[in-house]
């Protein structure tokens, strides 16, 4: 394939990669909810990337709908299911999550690229939710615990120091959240 070939590529890859984002965000939700997400519209209107993170429900029919607040762009995915960004086997449905960390829209994103699609991340990582706060990841204390283990790997491995360093801030926050629950 030649470079002009390989390039063409880009805006498809990309395109797959954001449809795959949204299928994760739905899924890792409980379904019939609408749920503002941490996932960024792709729309450029008026040439400027668009501000809005995008809304995401798992219908009932299985139909995936999403919509950004901002610009008003929305879709349907349909035949999602068993496709690798498919998180509803991972979803928990009865247990209420009992922990929650607010992150930075710049720390979620770096966090993201960190795990880049570790399975076991993805329904945290992807069931966050965007606030007013920030972009809030929720879990159960031994799911979370779970989140940081596998984050701690991984940053040990991260080449990017600027990345790493962003990612040690989330994980000393996240042990003193769990310092605290592991105690009593």
């Amino acid at each position: 394939m030649s470079y002009r070939e390989a390039d063409s590529l880009g805006p498809a890859r990309r395109m797959a990669e954001y449809i795959g984002e949204v299928i994760s965000a739905a899924t890792a939700s409980p379904k019939g909810q609408w749920k503002h997400s941490a996932v960024r519209c792709r729309r450029k209107p008026g040439h400027r990337k668009c501000p809005g993170r995008i809304l995401v429900c798992e219908r009932g029919n299985g139909d995936i709908e999403w919509e950004c607040p901002s610009c008003g762009a929305l879709g349907v995915i349909r035949n999602w299911q068993g496709s690798w960004d498919d998180l509803s086997e991972m979803r928990v449905e009865g247990e209420q999550p009992s922990f929650e960390i607010v992150l930075s829209e710049k720390e979620h994103e770096e966090v993201k690229k960190c795990l880049n699609k570790d399975p076991e991340s993805d329904i945290i990582i992807y069931g966050a939710a965007h606030t007013k706060e920030g972009i809030v990841l929720r879990a159960t204390g031994e799911d979370m615990q779970d989140f940081t283990d596998i984050l701690k790997f991984y940053a040990n491995h991260e080449e990017n120091s600027k990345r790493r360093r962003i990612v040690d801030q989330v994980l000393n926050r996240l042990e003193a959240l769990l310092g605290r629950w592991s105690s009593s």
